[in-house]
């Protein structure tokens, strides 16, 4: 792959939402997690708009996961977790099984993603990369703060809740000397969110190439095949009906009868222009008085 066809993704790791949950609920879910008689998933959704090609610039994927039983054990407790005296972050390393496998994995997503065809789909790269795919660890970070607003006599206070998604780059990422991750977004206190290497699908270029992306090879075969090739064949259909009238002996008779023809129309002699003028239609129709008319003279 060229190095023009690998883009680097990194979003932020703070929720644009408060967890909304109620207490009830929220209580409920972490009881649920700890049971040993259910199983819990993790889902992660990706959604990457491309440029090319323009018919299918959407990709999206989604990512499942089961939750082992201390990751749960950790999210149920920091559900649970008291009332804090202002704001309090806690952290819940996210520790993985493979569904199909039941194998516990390296991490939540394997760092290489390849955008392919139209719709779009995203290829395995473990088979290409021969197993060394470097894969992302994330964390689950749980914020919870507490707003006192003082009215009155009264106290109120106000509590709020949402989840941020801390990832760490792979130890082969961070031994590289590029400077891919430069410019990626980093939350409030430093940390990383998820992060993701996209390998674009190489697409023809130039004239053709643009064409393609925007009108599909429907529209490739209308305008240069159809088209174009008509075009092309009307300008060389019935070349031999032209033969004729092409490449004459001598055309000074002709010219002469024509010059006529002007002189007659300049002076407004119509009926002469006239008589010349069905002379001259009488010599193109008639082969033989072509051929005398355009002989040459020794």
């Amino acid at each position: 792959f060229y190095y023009q066809q690998v883009q680097c993704l990194s979003v932020a790791p703070e929720s644009n939402q408060v967890w909304p949950a109620s207490e009830p609920s929220k209580k409920s879910l972490a009881e649920d997690l700890v049971k040993h008689d259910k199983n819990a998933y993790i889902s992660v959704s990706w959604s990457m708009v491309r440029d090319h090609p323009v018919t299918a610039s959407m990709c999206a994927s989604t990512i499942y996961a089961q939750l082992d039983a201390d990751t749960r054990k950790a999210m149920a407790r920091a559900m649970n977790q008291t009332v804090p005296a202002n704001t309090t972050n806690v952290k819940v390393p996210l520790n993985l099984i493979d569904p199909k496998t039941k194998q516990e994995t390296p991490g939540l997503y394997r760092l290489y993603w390849q955008l392919n065809g139209s719709p779009c789909t995203v290829v395995d790269r473990v088979a290409i990369l021969k197993g060394q795919d470097p894969w992302v660890k994330c964390s689950l970070v749980l914020h919870t703060q507490i707003d006192k607003q003082q009215v009155q006599n009264d106290t109120f206070a106000y509590k709020s809740q949402w989840w941020d998604m801390e990832c760490d780059l792979p130890q082969e990422e961070k031994n590289r000397t590029d400077t891919c991750w430069e410019k990626s977004k980093k939350g409030s206190e430093g940390a990383n969110g998820p992060l993701l290497k996209a390998i674009l699908q190489e697409v023809q270029s130039g004239m053709i190439g643009t064409f393609l992306s925007s009108k599909g090879i429907t529209g490739l075969y209308i305008t240069f095949v159809f088209l174009i090739g008509r075009g092309v064949r009307g300008m060389v259909a019935n070349r031999i009906l032209s033969i004729p009238h092409v490449n004459m002996p001598s055309i000074v008779k002709l010219r002469t009868l024509c010059d006529d023809i002007r002189d007659a129309r300049t002076v407004h002699d119509l009926e002469l222009e006239e008589l010349l003028y069905r002379a001259l239609i009488r010599i193109y129709r008639s082969s033989e008085l072509l051929i005398k008319m355009t002989r040459k003279v020794d």
